[in-house]
């Protein structure tokens, strides 16, 4: 069934459809993409997005993935799928929307940025977020990382880090504050439980992080009472704090440590040097931790990202 609003669905029924946010000078329609599942009994609204940034993938797979295969009979409330929210930079296959270079996941709830991406940032803030009980807000390491796979919580926020909890991931990332922008900050700070997923690698659309990023959603459906099964979970979970080191310099950037090590502070972790091989800047861990990400183009500019190490704050 297609219809302008997921929410007008009918019990016991799914749909898809876009939201119109505004049109373009040659007349075409920038629009969210929705995909909801509608239950024949009442219950709690969770909704899943992916493509917050637009070169990231795993996510908005499983996403359309769970659609399909979601018997409204079976379901309890509604489920609610946008597989890609940022379409422009999609499309682009970059990070940001070519359309005004904003990144989407630093201005929301949007109403102090007046571009088209601050008009995408309120519409489905408005239109979606806050008519949702959960949100899972999907990212991936995009076109320059790679990542262990974490779930960033809001830290100010404790119904988060519980749903954080639910998705069953070893590691639990309180996000930087630097963020509050980001929709997993900016839903949790009005009441609206969210997290930030970061499953997958490098720009691209790997099996086994869609099959992770899939257990994550069953795994919060479950425990949201919304449909049966048997949830995975990891035997320990961590949660660890940090942010990204940037370069100071640009040149070719090499690391020297596996991803997901116990490192220690001041341990080497990666190498910047010039085209005829010098060395002119060493990265070294802050603290000690888990080598949780690190950049995978070697080409980098003074200010890029580098290297996350998680410093482990608290065993659950």
């Amino acid at each position: 069934m297609n219809t302008a609003n997921p929410f007008d669905l009918p019990a016991g029924s799914k749909g898809k459809g876009w939201i119109e946010v505004s049109r373009l000078p040659g007349g075409r329609v920038v629009g969210i993409p929705w995909m909801a599942v509608k239950g024949l009994e009442t219950g709690p609204t969770l909704t899943a997005n992916c493509g917050v940034h637009g070169d990231e993938y795993e996510g908005g797979e499983a996403i359309r993935q769970i659609w399909r295969e979601l018997d409204p009979g079976k379901l309890t409330g509604t489920w609610l799928g946008i597989p890609v929210v940022n379409i422009a930079a999609y499309e682009a296959g970059q990070r940001v929307s070519p359309l005004d270079a904003v990144n989407l996941n630093r201005i929301f709830p949007g109403d102090g940025t007046p571009s088209i991406t601050g008009m995408l940032a309120r519409r489905y803030f408005n239109e979606i977020v806050l008519k949702s009980d959960a949100v899972l807000d999907f990212h991936a390491g995009g076109n320059p990382l790679s990542l262990v796979p974490v779930v960033a919580f809001s830290g100010g926020s404790k119904e988060s880090l519980e749903l954080a909890k639910r998705t069953g991931i070893a590691l639990l990332w309180e996000m930087p504050t630097i963020w509050s922008g980001s929709l997993c900050m900016a839903a949790s700070q009005v009441g609206v439980p969210t997290v930030t997923p970061e499953i997958g690698n490098n720009g691209r659309l790997d099996p086994p992080y869609v099959d992770m990023s899939r257990r994550i959603i069953l795994n919060v459906m479950i425990s949201m009472g919304m449909c049966e099964g048997e949830r995975y979970q990891s035997e320990e979970q961590r949660v660890i704090r940090g942010g990204f080191a940037h370069s100071g310099v640009g040149g070719l950037f090499q690391p020297v440590v596996s991803l997901g090590e116990e490192v220690e502070r001041g341990q080497l972790l990666a190498t910047i040097r010039d085209v005829f091989g010098e060395t002119l800047e060493e990265v070294r861990s802050p603290c000690s931790g888990i080598l949780c990400a690190y950049r995978t183009i070697p080409p980098i500019l003074p200010g890029d990202q580098t290297v996350f190490v998680g410093e482990v704050v608290e065993t659950l």
